[in-house]
């Protein structure tokens, strides 16, 4: 979140919270919270199973994160290396662009100069 803005978080209350006390903390209080609460639930009715299940759901998330952090790095170094050999960054994408909308173009035959050309001569 720090290198791209509180936008790219989709959880309403990392985001707040990040907004409110400073990322770092609020992303802290926003994962740790919740799951702290769930542990001390768990523990305290000794459900051993959905504490297994917490376990396996936040390895998964961390294994998740680790390979997010390697794609990013690689992304970082194809963009370094495309800025080296002079090609121009494209423009970011935008959310509708990701979701299936097609942009509107359009198609303009006067432009074309074999058509008018021809028109002409008739």
């Amino acid at each position: 979140m720090k290198a791209y803005g509180l936008s790219v978080e989709l959880n309403p209350l990392i985001v707040k919270l990040s907004d409110t006390l400073g990322i770092e903390f609020g992303t802290l209080i926003g994962i740790m919270g919740p799951a702290s609460a769930l542990i001390l639930l768990c523990l305290w009715t000794h459900f051993q199973v959905g504490l297994a299940f917490m376990l396996g759901m936040r390895a998964k998330m961390f294994f998740n994160q680790v390979q997010s952090i390697m794609f990013e790095r690689q992304l970082k170094e194809f963009k370094r290396s495309l800025d080296i050999h002079g090609v121009r960054a494209l423009p970011p994408a935008r959310l509708s662009d990701a979701c299936g909308a097609k942009p509107t173009v359009a198609v303009v035959d006067d432009l074309d100069p074999v058509k008018s050309s021809s028109k002409d001569r008739k």
